[in-house]
């Protein structure tokens, strides 16, 4: 394989009376070239698709050539404590990012076809583009709401848009008519992403906090699956046309915790317990008849678990350092149900 990429990127600073701003800007560029051995799971099978043809000395493998270009722009200001009101602060901002991805598997000739007069004699052929938009307004604000006890709040606002070119994938695998029609497909997302966070300074300095926020995966397309899928996609009990997106899933986070120093301040220590909500998730399924894989929404997840963790130096004249890490988490509310389409 060969990967090769470049980037360049410039950041301004602005520093007024009580605020400042940053602008960033940065243009990502990427060529991946490789080459894949497909020769063992192509000869298996062609034995059931063409056991008159020996294949037995071919090798079969495929290319792909994946470009990417992102531009990326973001401008925030940052307001300083008591610019607006005594004990406020805060980052107000605008996000823009465009993508385009081109991935393009081109046709590779597989001789014992030629030889037998099969057309098309390759296993397959694509040229898929996809184009992405991410607009954003975000901010956050701190509070000082009386000595020692601090708020965070943050909202980010989000517009996505997805673009899929239309296509035509071609070769063996889309027999008998050797082509498959991808028409074109246009995702919108739009959505809240809230955050928030109260803290409380203890007086020998630690701090016992509790937050709550909530993320999110972009969702996306895929190219249609060959014939040879058909069988595998009508055991899920779906078509072609429902897998050809999968939308986002989402996750509500909470954790409370504490942070403090011990042994007259030689040891640093924290502990946390924390709940994740993730819903509509994305897994890959795998066909087991074609072999291919499939990105879809299914199923709902709650996690549980803590930590604690503990560093420094445990007796005093003694030059000795620690470091210890304990964590567990529980999965086993998870909660499967299918959700196809």
């Amino acid at each position: 394989s060969n990967d090769r990429w470049g980037i360049g990127s410039l950041v301004l600073n602005y520093s007024g009376d009580g605020f400042s701003i940053v602008s960033s800007t940065s243009y990502f560029a990427r060529r991946i070239a490789e080459r894949e051995d497909n020769s063992e799971g192509s000869i298996t099978f062609f034995a059931d698709a063409e056991p008159d043809i020996d294949f037995s000395n071919s090798k079969i493998y495929s290319d792909t050539i994946a470009t990417t270009r992102l531009f990326t722009h973001e401008d925030r200001i940052s307001l300083d404590e008591g610019t607006i009101l005594p004990g406020l602060s805060g980052i107000l901002g605008v996000y823009y990012q465009k993508e385009r991805i081109r991935t393009n598997m081109p046709d590779v000739v597989i001789p014992a076809l030629t030889e037998a007069g099969i057309q098309p004699d390759y296993l397959g052929s694509s040229n898929l583009v996809n184009r992405n938009r991410d607009v954003a307004l975000f901010g956050e604000l701190y509070y000082e709401i009386f000595r020692k006890l601090n708020i965070t709040v943050g909202l980010r606002k989000y517009w996505i848009k997805q673009k899929t070119d239309a296509a035509i994938d071609t070769g063996y695998l889309f027999f008998p008519d050797g082509f498959s029609d991808n028409p074109a497909l246009t995702n919108s997302q739009t959505g809240f992403i809230p955050k928030a966070v109260v803290s409380y300074k203890l007086d020998d300095g630690g701090t016992i906090y509790a937050s709550a926020s909530k993320g999110f995966r972009v969702g996306g397309s895929e190219q249609s699956l060959p014939d040879i899928c058909s069988a595998d996609l009508a055991n899920l009990g779906v078509d072609q046309d429902q897998l050809r997106e999968y939308k986002c899933d989402t996750l509500w986070s909470y954790e409370v915790g504490a942070k403090g120093r011990l042994a007259d301040g030689r040891l640093s220590a924290s502990v946390a317990a924390f709940q994740i909500n993730w819903s509509n998730i994305q897994q890959t399924i795998f066909l087991p008849t074609c072999t291919l894989s499939v990105t879809t929404n299914g199923g709902k997840a709650r996690i549980r678990g803590g930590e604690f963790e503990v560093s420094g130096r445990p007796f005093a004249g003694v030059p000795l350092s620690i470091q210890l890490g304990l964590g567990y988490t529980d999965d086993d509310h998870l909660i499967v149900c299918q959700e196809i389409g």
